[in-house]
C-alpha cells in the first residue's frame, strides 16, 4: 500500500517563556498556561512547536522576569510530545528558526505516519 501524502501546510508555533502574559489567577501561572496552550495547539493541528527563554536584547527592552531551568524546558517538550504534537523543540536557547528544515521534515514524516495509522 502506498503511503498517503500530506496535502496541507505544516503549522508552526513559537513562544519565548517570560513573554506570556501571566494572570495571577491562572491556576499556577505561566507553566500551566503553556500546558493549556500546548493542548490547544494539538487540537488545532500544529505540527511544530518551539519554546525558548526570552533574553533581553538591550536595556531598552523588558527585563527577564524569570529564568526557566533546562529541566522545565524538557518537561514542556515531554508534554507536547505526549499530547501528540509531531515535533517540539524546547530549551533555553531554542529560537523559531532552530533546526527549521530538520523540524519540518520530522513533522511531515510524523504527520504522514499519523494519517496512515488513522490518527489526527
Amino acid at each position: 500500500m502506498k503511503k498517503k501524502e500530506l496535502k496541507r501546510l505544516i503549522l508552526k508555533y513559537e513562544t519565548m517563556l517570560d513573554t506570556l502574559i501571566v494572570m495571577d489567577d491562572y491556576n499556577g501561572g505561566e507553566a500551566n498556561m503553556l500546558r493549556a496552550i500546548l493542548k490547544d495547539l494539538k487540537e488545532i493541528g500544529v505540527d511544530i512547536v518551539t519554546i525558548g527563554q526570552y533574553l533581553r536584547p538591550t536595556m531598552n527592552h523588558l527585563p527577564v522576569q524569570r529564568w526557566w531551568t533546562p529541566k522545565e524546558f524538557k518537561e514542556f517538550k515531554r508534554i507536547g510530545e505526549a499530547l501528540g504534537i509531531p515535533h517540539v523543540e524546547s530549551s533555553p536557547l531554542t529560537r523559531s528558526s532552530y533546526h527549521a528544515k530538520e523540524a519540518e521534515t520530522l513533522a511531515k514524516n510524523k504527520a504522514i505516519s499519523l494519517a496512515n495509522s488513522g490518527g489526527r
